[in-house]
């Protein structure tokens, strides 16, 4: 949320992030992965407040001062209308997590299959992924 105490920083230290109530992914999400492990390395616990494998049940439930543990495609749209602030993480561990369009070898996908890459591919490049 854009009035949130971390939401003016330029990037975002796991040290500081576990500080708050998380709203976040269950375990097996690479995102949850990705940040458990770079807690487990740094030492750190947080406090979940609420865990879902359902994107939008989490977008629901973030109030106050909460942190949602999310990729930037979840919630592009909220960042596009002003009511949720993106920053990123720091970390090391947390740039491990990519983003792939894999297809199968040897298939001509469909035309609307081919437009859908070529968007998705055009998103990459700009970088609003």
């Amino acid at each position: 949320r854009p009035q949130h105490p971390l939401a003016r920083r330029r990037q975002l230290r796991i040290v500081d992030v576990v500080k708050y109530p998380l709203v976040m992914p269950t375990t097996g999400n690479t995102g949850r992965d990705l940040f458990d492990l770079s807690c487990s390395v740094q030492g750190l616990h947080y406090q979940v407040k609420v865990e879902s494998n359902f994107s939008s049940a989490l977008l629901s439930l973030v109030m106050g001062r909460d942190l949602l543990l999310a990729g930037l495609l979840t919630v592009s749209h909220l960042q596009e209308s002003g009511s949720m602030v993106v920053v990123p993480f720091a970390d090391g561990e947390m740039q491990q997590r990519r983003l792939q369009l894999l297809t199968a070898e040897g298939v001509v996908p469909s035309p609307a299959v081919q437009a859908f890459i070529e968007c998705v591919q055009a998103d990459i490049r700009s970088g609003k992924t």
